[in-house]
């Protein structure tokens, strides 16, 4: 399941690179393929956003709430597989 979420988190990095450096906006299956993947990840990264400062590097906002969970759950697959 954690290895499920860490792939959806490796996805919404790509999608968001994908939006932020083209002008692509999705549309139909795409649309839906985002949707799902954005509100999966949102659950945990909505709050940590809330908790942990954005940086700000010039006129640019680094938020460090992806790097963080993504940490977490990399450790937390460590953990399990330890078990």
């Amino acid at each position: 399941m954690l290895y499920l979420f860490l792939g959806l988190m490796i996805a919404r990095m790509i999608l968001s690179y994908i939006i932020a450096l083209t002008q692509y906006r999705p549309t139909g299956a795409s649309a839906m393929f985002f949707e799902i993947v954005y509100t999966i990840t949102d659950v945990p990264l909505r709050p940590l956003d809330r908790v942990l400062p954005v940086v700000r590097i010039g006129r640019v906002g680094l938020s460090l709430s992806f790097p963080v969970l993504y940490l977490v759950v990399i450790i937390l697959i460590s953990q399990v597989s330890q078990i």
